[in-house]
């Protein structure tokens, strides 16, 4: 108890040196010190805290365009993937087509060499016909 009389009585003791005529005004002198204090670093953090909104909201904004661009990306890929298939089932059918007309080219081609045979031997017996 005599330590806190004694830290009381100092206090009192500066306060009286620095002009305060009671314990009270001291104690008002201080909390209105620690409101500036605080209200300066309430400030401070207000500042702060405002402009770690606009960020979030400017990389919000940034992360919306992002999924708009990757939304039509997407379209593209999925119109482009659809067009590929498309394409590749033409060529599927273009290259059965080719298969079968090397086939007939093919075919004609002997027919060919038999219709001169025959057109040859045809000839050639009509020209024995005519000399007998």
């Amino acid at each position: 108890m005599s330590s806190v009389n004694i830290s009381y009585q100092k206090t009192f003791c500066v306060a009286f040196f620095l002009g305060y005529r009671c314990l009270s005004c001291v104690v008002q002198q201080c909390v209105h010190q620690l409101g500036v204090v605080w209200s300066v670093q309430v400030a401070k953090l207000e500042r702060v805290y405002h402009q770690a909104v606009r960020e979030l909201d400017k990389i919000n904004s940034d992360i919306h365009q992002l999924e708009e661009e990757l939304s039509g990306l997407r379209a593209n890929y999925e119109a482009a993937t659809i067009d590929r298939q498309r394409l590749q089932a033409e060529t599927e059918v273009m290259e059965r087509q080719l298969i079968a007309a090397d086939k007939l080219i093919s075919g004609l081609g002997s027919e060919k060499i038999r219709y001169i045979q025959t057109f040859v031997t045809c000839i050639w017996k009509n020209r024995m016909a005519r000399e007998k």
